[in-house]
């Protein structure tokens, strides 16, 4: 995840691997019991997606 947030700016192929971790991260967070961990990967994970959605219509 480091790396694609740190490679955003390059492509938005990264922003969607971005989005895909943090996505990744909230399920491992509701296995793992760690609810307010779950909801916060999966705030990122939607503004990530949002992210990528929009920049794909911009370029």
């Amino acid at each position: 995840m480091l790396i694609a947030y740190t490679l955003e700016s390059k492509s938005r192929i990264w922003t969607f691997i971005f989005a895909l971790g943090c996505l990744s991260s909230a399920v491992y967070g509701y296995v793992a019991d760690a609810l307010p961990f779950a909801v916060l990967e999966g705030v990122w994970a939607v503004v990530a997606f949002i992210k990528w959605q929009n920049s794909k219509f911009s370029k």
